[in-house]
């Protein structure tokens, strides 16, 4: 789209409107004299910084950057920005002060700053022409930074979306129907919408007063709720809980430290330990997101916050929620969806920190920083934290407070480590895996269900013709990330419909049963580290109606990575033991 670059007092300006620039300065009795049109928002930005750096003549350089065929800027006479000045700079400064509630705290292409506006503006005129107006006068004030949605850092080779931070390889060149030229899209972030080079991206603070206003709408009742939801939370906690959000709590009150690691076992009921912290939070009128790199999370946690927050304004973001141009002051998101929030948030809590795509994703963990607010806190929620995460913990490097044991105090279910010659070989013949075998009947026998964790996709079959042959009375199933029936597969799982479930690790979290059993095939293969290892066992004895279960790690030969698991387990129960925390201690 067309923006224009500018010179007055000495510096260059960017517009997305020059007859508001034209009018602002005229009425702080300064001309600007002559500007230059460019038909890419990028397009602009090049050329301010360029001349910001001296690289480029005041007049007549050659244009920079992407376009191709000769598009550069226009130079525009200066009749034509007084002709400009006529429109209503009045007008656009009111309706800025009544949009900027409305939009603060987000970061926003200029078609979602559109769709926001028809959600939550209850006025008529969303013309484009009204929208650039007055968001100029927002840029005018130094309450919007305008940035191109995809720009380049320091050359030409060095390009980036500034919504995402996703660099050039994750950036598609293509001619471009909107400018005319050849842009730049940003593959990363997709799903959110096209983020483009020619496209105004629009980071708004949140304004303190109004963020004060947004909040005390229902100050009175947020706050009773809050201190209700916190009470019961407490009240029910197990002395492990307790440790934890207790910790939790004095982390957000003193607000000194910027990340505070909750490093809690499989099935330790981490979401009621913030409890605490997230109703501190709210009772100071700050902002709350819980972030998520799963959508299934997000549909988990929501109605659980709901219940214990009840006058508190809670908005789900995922994909499919419908819920994502809505504003509260506790938002449940994937972290994803935090990529559209900017300087917000007081707290985010991330859960499963270190699950995929979050963990190696920049992108979104960048998305994050941004989200909060510069004096933001973050929660992290995790039960394998990376090595060198659990190194800085034990170092006293990295914050934090370990929960050892399960809500029902029971010890974690320990691993039968059996070694199986050509283990795969034996699959593909249908010959008989001893140890899978006595797995198998055990699971029969006390009426249980069964994961079998497989490497991939194309493990999943041969294992259920494995299982036809030597189990044919289980009704088994199987599941990967590709399966376009995986959700009702595995609710017909949850509803006892399957005995045995063949998947790879796209189950290791978020999907429980009550009388669960896991067996793992080729634990020893290099896909599985400690974390993937300590995850699908986890799947295992987490009721308290049935508190301990069979976990069996059949591989051909003994690794590291089982080793360390291993470790893991048998640390995390001994240190449940030792502070007295154990019903009863496992034998083995």
């Amino acid at each position: 789209m067309t923006a224009w670059l500018y010179r007055v007092e000495g510096r260059w300006c960017v517009s997305l409107a020059l007859e508001t620039d034209v009018a602002y300065w005229r009425e702080k009795g300064v001309d600007v004299t002559e500007g230059w049109r460019y038909r890419s928002v990028a397009q602009a930005m090049c050329e301010r910084e360029a001349l910001e750096k001296g690289k480029r003549r005041e007049r007549g350089w050659m244009h920079v950057g992407f376009a191709r065929g000769g598009v550069g800027g226009e130079n525009v006479p200066v009749g034509l920005g007084a002709a400009m000045e006529r429109g209503s700079l009045k007008k656009s400064a009111e309706l800025w002060r009544e949009w900027r509630p409305l939009l603060g705290g987000r970061s926003l292409l200029l078609s979602e700053v559109r769709r926001v506006l028809a959600i939550r503006w209850k006025g008529d005129d969303l013309s484009q022409q009204r929208i650039l107006r007055v968001l100029q006068v927002g840029v005018l004030k130094g309450e919007v930074f305008l940035r191109s949605a995809v720009r380049t850092i320091g050359g030409q080779a060095n390009w980036r979306c500034e919504r995402c931070h996703a660099g050039r390889s994750r950036l598609v060149q293509t001619a471009c129907a909107r400018c005319g030229g050849t842009c730049y899209y940003c593959d990363e972030c997709l799903l959110l919408g096209r983020s483009r080079a020619c496209e105004p991206l629009l980071q708004i603070p949140m304004p303190a007063r109004e963020e004060e206003n947004t909040v005390q709408e229902a100050a009175g009742r947020e706050r009773a709720s809050s201190r209700n939801g916190t009470q019961a939370g407490t009240m029910s906690l197990t002395p492990a809980q307790r440790r934890a959000a207790e910790r939790a709590l004095a982390f957000v009150r003193d607000g000194k430290e910027p990340v505070l690691l909750l490093w809690a076992v499989t099935g330790a009921g981490k979401t009621e330990m913030t409890f605490a912290a997230v109703s501190h939070v709210l009772n100071r009128q700050g902002r709350v997101a819980v972030a998520t790199p799963r959508k299934d999370v997000v549909n988990e946690l929501t109605p659980r916050f709901r219940h214990a927050f009840p006058a508190v304004r809670i908005v789900k973001l995922h994909g499919e929620s419908g819920e994502t141009w809505l504003d509260g002051e506790l938002v449940i998101a994937t972290t994803h969806q935090l990529l559209r929030w900017y300087r917000t948030f007081d707290l985010i809590v991330v859960d499963e920190v270190d699950a995929f795509p979050y963990r190696h994703n920049e992108s979104l963990q960048a998305g994050v920083r941004r989200a909060l607010k510069e004096t933001g806190q973050q929660l992290w929620l995790t039960a394998t934290p990376p090595r060198s995460w659990q190194t800085a913990f034990r170092q006293g490097k990295l914050p934090g407070v370990t929960i050892p044991v399960r809500h029902h105090g029971h010890p974690l279910p320990e691993p039968y480590i059996t070694l199986e010659r050509r283990l795969w070989e034996k699959v593909l013949k249908k010959r008989q895996i001893t140890a899978l075998d006595q797995f198998l009947a055990h699971v029969q026998r006390v009426g249980g269900q069964a994961y079998l964790f497989v490497p991939s996709l194309s493990h999943v079959t041969p294992v259920l013709h494995w299982l036809s042959a030597h189990a044919p009375e289980l009704r088994a199933a199987g599941v990967s990330s590709r399966d376009r029936e995986r959700e009702k597969k595995v609710q017909d799982f949850r509803d006892g419909e399957y005995d045995c479930l063949v998947t790879t690790t796209v189950l290791e979290r978020g999907v429980t049963v009550s009388n669960a059993h896991v067996a793992i095939l080729q634990a020893d293969h290099p896909i599985w580290d400690e974390a993937a290892l300590v995850q699908m066992s986890g799947r295992c004895g987490r009721s308290s109606s049935f508190p301990s279960g069979h976990v069996f790690w059949i591989a051909q030969e003994a690794s590291r990575e089982q080793s360390r698991a291993l470790k893991h387990i048998r640390r995390m129960n001994r240190e449940a033991w030792e502070n007295g925390w154990l019903k009863a201690k496992d034998g083995r």
